[in-house]
């Protein structure tokens, strides 16, 4: 679930947003759902003017994403005991070491190497 303070008028801020944390986590785009900006979600929101959505609520969900990954790496390197260096995202999925986790089932528990 994908959520920002960027508004959809037609401009394809949405669909740029998601290709931004689709490519960073290596998910098929329809993998990610974007929620409609609301205020009690994400108050105070900057306005949408020229291409300054994507400028800023791209750049916004890829540190996110990125500090996500950083978290998801460290999980992964702890609970599989690899080494963080051995573990990337590719293709909707998690390689950890020598396995392959789908991105959606990364967790800690025992898997057989793929």
């Amino acid at each position: 679930m994908l959520n920002h303070g960027g508004t959809e008028m037609g401009q394809g801020l949405f669909s740029r947003v998601v290709q931004i944390v689709s490519e960073e986590f290596q998910v098929d785009l329809n993998k990610i759902k974007i929620a409609s900006t609301v205020t009690y979600k994400v108050p105070n929101t900057t306005a949408t003017a020229a291409s300054s959505g994507t400028d800023m609520n791209g750049a916004s969900a890829q540190i996110a994403t990125l500090s996500l990954k950083k978290r998801l790496i460290e999980f992964a390197s702890s609970n599989y005991n690899t080494p963080v260096e051995d573990i990337e995202f590719r293709s909707g999925a998690v390689r950890i070491g020598r396995i392959s986790v789908d991105f959606g089932q990364l967790e800690g528990q025992d898997v057989e190497p793929s």
